[in-house]
């Protein structure tokens, strides 16, 4: 697997989200300007990559509707990656406000712009909870790692403190995007590597190659056999992309997170006890298995499930594979919840407890079709080799407060 190729492969996440004007002209600005500094040309786009002193200089170039996209680090962002030119939020609208510029909206790429998996906003911040917070990154050979980053960014997080410490900004000036989040599939296999983007009122997932039109394909038939079968769908098929009408709310997962710490186990088995009676009942002519209606992608308004998403279907799979899947993801997003739930009295409940092994060769199956397991190893390689002597993002946050309080006592 090479490491570099791959990073240039996904450089561009970080605009490739964007809704560009249909025929625009772009400028791509890093540090020196010289080549356009006489230039009368006049552009849709420009995009400023770290230097945020160029804002001021290239504003003559932009159209009067056009906009800039600053693609910045975070000075406090939680990368172990050591980086230049990097800026907190708040000098960036330091910088924004002596130019008089009004109009902006701060976006969040986790892991970074460089390597951009997830993208949110201050309209879609994540909780603690949020699956999308774990975003694999890539190292420099030269990188002191100090503790775990998905760890640090899930800490934080439960601070109320992610736009904070998120280890890169984008800023877009101008025209206010309706684009709310953005999530790719950086891990998978090139023909299915999609990218999903919320608005306000919609959710649009498109393929980011050509060889993923396949797999857009496959949505649309899923969508419509489950249709057929009497689940009230949320996505439509249109001009080769999949488009969702937006569900303002919680997730039947997060409701199940919530009412988890609210309520305690038995209520949560409640509610997914009687979600997965809805789907047997609507599953049992199917002659495939539909493995992605799962509780993340479930909504419920007025005692009425609504689903969306439903990217795969296994055959020669029992429908008690989606119902270990929903259960898994729970704490394989949220590990700290095994504390306080142990996932074998879930396993014990729902009487898969003598299935876990061949649930488990389903899964591998899964992934091993979807994944890109070259990159997988090359990620699992890389983690236990830079994490194997990292302490604990809390502790090391402690230690160096001490060391702080040391410095300044001795001075």
């Amino acid at each position: 697997m090479d490491k570099e190729l791959f990073k240039k492969e996904i450089a561009d996440n970080a605009i490739r989200w964007y809704d560009f004007k249909e025929n625009s002209n772009l400028l791509y600005v890093r540090e020196d300007i010289e080549e356009i500094k006489y230039s009368t040309e006049k552009f849709d786009t420009i995009i400023i990559k770290d230097y945020i002193n160029q804002i001021e200089k290239v504003q003559r170039f932009l159209k009067p509707d056009g906009i800039i996209l600053l693609l910045v680090n975070n000075k406090y962002g939680l990368a172990n990656s050591s980086k230049e030119n990097t800026y907190t939020k708040a000098e960036i609208e330091k910088v924004l406000k002596k130019l008089k510029i009004k109009d902006y909206k701060f976006y969040y790429p986790l892991p970074n712009y460089e390597q951009a998996n997830t993208i949110f906003s201050d309209d879609y911040l994540p909780d603690r909870n949020h699956p999308k917070l774990i975003n694999n990154v890539f190292y420099n050979e030269d990188d002191e790692i100090k503790y775990n980053e998905i760890e640090a960014i899930v800490t934080v997080t439960a601070e109320e403190k992610f736009v904070d410490y998120t280890n890169s900004y984008i800023v877009e000036i101008g025209s206010r995007s309706p684009i709310k989040f953005v999530s790719y599939n950086n891990s998978r296999k090139d023909e299915y590597r999609l990218v999903t983007k919320v608005y306000d009122d919609k959710v649009v997932k498109e393929a980011v190659n050509e060889k993923a039109k396949k797999h857009i394909d496959q949505i649309k038939e899923n969508t419509e056999s489950l249709a057929k079968a009497g689940f009230n769908m949320l996505d439509r098929y249109e001009e080769g992309k999949i488009i969702s009408k937006y569900m303002d709310g919680k997730t039947l997962y997060e409701e199940v997170i919530d009412t988890l710490l609210s309520e305690g186990e038995y209520p949560a088995y409640n509610v997914i006890g009687k979600w997965f009676r809805y789907i047997s009942d609507r599953c049992e002519k199917l002659d495939t298995t539909y493995i992605d209606l799962v509780l993340e992608n479930c909504f419920v308004k007025d005692g009425e499930y609504f689903f969306f998403d439903q990217e795969w279907e296994m055959k020669d799979v029992p429908l008690e594979f989606v119902l270990y899947r929903t259960i898994n993801n729970i704490y394989t997003y949220n590990s700290w919840i095994q504390g306080m739930f142990k996932k074998e009295r879930f396993w014990k409940y729902f009487h898969l407890e003598d299935k876990l092994e061949l649930m488990k060769e389903y899964e591998k199956r899964l992934q091993e079709k979807v994944v890109n397991q070259e990159l997988i190893q090359a990620y699992d390689e890389e983690y236990r080799e830079k994490y194997k002597n990292v302490i604990d993002f809390e502790d090391y946050i402690k230690e160096n407060f001490i060391q702080k309080i040391l410095k300044k006592l001795r001075n």
